[in-house]
C-alpha cells in the first residue's frame, strides 16, 4: 500500500469527548481492564503521521509496552493514532476473544511501518493463537493512513470504518472489546516482536471510562 493522506477536515462534535480523566487498572480473567485518560477534541484528527496534543478525544498509555493509543469516533468512522518507542513496525489488534494474554487467535491486526519517508500499512488476520497472514482485500475499510519516524520512535495514524466490509476485519462495536498492541524494530511485516513488546487488554472505544 502507498501512503494516503486525509483531505477532509472539518469542525464536528466528537462523540464521547470528555475532560482529562484519571487512570485505573484492574484485572479480569488475567487481562487488564484500563480506565483511560481522555482528552477533549473539537475537530476531526488530521491523518498526517503527527499526533498533536488534544488532537484525539481519547488517549491510553500502555505501560507494558510503552506504546500510546489515541482515537476519536466521528460519525461512521474511527481515527486511530499509535506511537511506539521502536524503530520498526507497530500494530493495533482487535479481537472478540478474551483468552490468554498471549492469544491473538481470530484477531484483526492493523500493522504499519515507515521506511525512507514512506508509510506502509497492512491488515492481517490471525487464524491461530501465534500466526497471522495478510487479509486479501480491505478496500473501503481503511480510508487513509500516514506515519513518521524520529528519535522518539514511530507513529502511525489511520482512519477506518466503524463497521468494516472485509471478511476477516472486525467492526468497532459498543461495549468492551479486546485490543492488542505490539511493535518491533524492523521495517517489515514479518519480524517477530520481543515478548515485552506486546500486550493485550480490554477497552470500550465508545465509553472508555465504563467497565474498561
Amino acid at each position: 500500500m502507498t501512503e494516503k493522506k486525509l483531505t477532509r477536515r472539518q469542525v464536528l462534535k466528537v462523540a464521547g469527548a470528555t475532560a482529562l480523566g484519571g487512570l485505573a487498572v484492574s484485572a479480569i480473567g488475567g487481562i487488564p481492564r484500563i480506565a483511560l485518560a481522555q482528552e477533549k477534541a473539537a475537530i476531526v484528527p488530521k491523518v498526517d503521521g503527527v499526533i498533536e496534543k488534544g488532537e484525539y478525544a481519547h488517549t491510553l498509555h500502555n505501560k507494558a509496552t510503552g506504546m500510546d493509543l489515541h482515537w476519536s469516533i466521528v460519525e461512521d468512522r474511527i481515527y486511530f493514532g499509535l506511537h511506539s518507542p521502536g524503530k520498526g513496525w507497530l500494530s493495533l489488534g482487535l479481537s472478540p476473544k478474551e483468552g490468554k494474554d498471549t492469544d491473538m487467535e481470530d484477531a484483526e491486526l492493523t500493522m504499519g511501518y515507515v521506511k525512507d519517508g514512506k508509510t506502509y500499512l497492512e491488515v492481517d488476520f490471525a487464524p491461530t493463537p501465534d500466526a497471522h497472514q495478510a487479509v486479501k482485500s480491505v478496500k473501503g475499510d481503511i480510508i487513509s493512513f500516514a506515519g513518521s519516524k524520529d528519535a522518539q520512535g514511530t507513529t502511525l495514524e489511520f482512519e477506518r470504518l466503524l463497521v468494516t466490509k472485509g471478511e476477516h476485519t472486525k467492526p468497532i462495536v459498543k461495549g468492551v472489546m479486546t485490543a492488542l498492541l505490539a511493535y518491533a524494530d524492523k521495517d517489515d511485516f514479518t519480524t517477530y516482536h520481543d515478548p515485552q513488546h506486546r500486550n493485550k487488554f480490554q477497552v470500550n472505544f465508545f465509553a472508555p471510562g465504563e467497565g474498561s
